[in-house]
């Protein structure tokens, strides 16, 4: 769980671990607070890539500095995960009547 911004987001991952001692992410559910959902499926998209980006720096992304400079230039040498390697996501927006807050909550004009 973690507030930033006025906005409260809350996950929970379902995770399998094997035979083999490796594990998988299964499932993730988000819920987030962050006052009125003016566009709901922009709320819904942040909070699924930001779980996703997440999810790759905690199983398999890394920065590294040489001589004060960082290594990886772009995607084909910084690992994200693909869809394929998702997990389930579910987000709930809980329902407010509290002004819109910290995601990119707004309608474009």
């Amino acid at each position: 769980m973690h507030e930033s911004f006025n906005t409260f987001v809350a996950q929970v991952a379902e995770v399998t671990v094997h035979a083999d001692k490796t594990f998988s992410v299964d499932r993730v559910v988000i819920a987030v607070d962050c006052g009125i959902a003016v566009n709901p499926d922009i709320v819904r998209a942040q909070m699924e890539g930001g779980m996703g980006f997440g999810l790759a720096t905690a199983l398999s992304s890394e920065i590294t500095l040489s001589e004060g400079h960082v290594v990886q230039s772009n995607f084909h040498d910084y690992t994200v995960l693909r869809l394929n390697q998702m997990p389930k996501v579910e987000v709930f927006i809980i329902k407010s009547a509290l002004p819109p807050s910290g995601v990119a909550n707004r309608r474009r004009r």
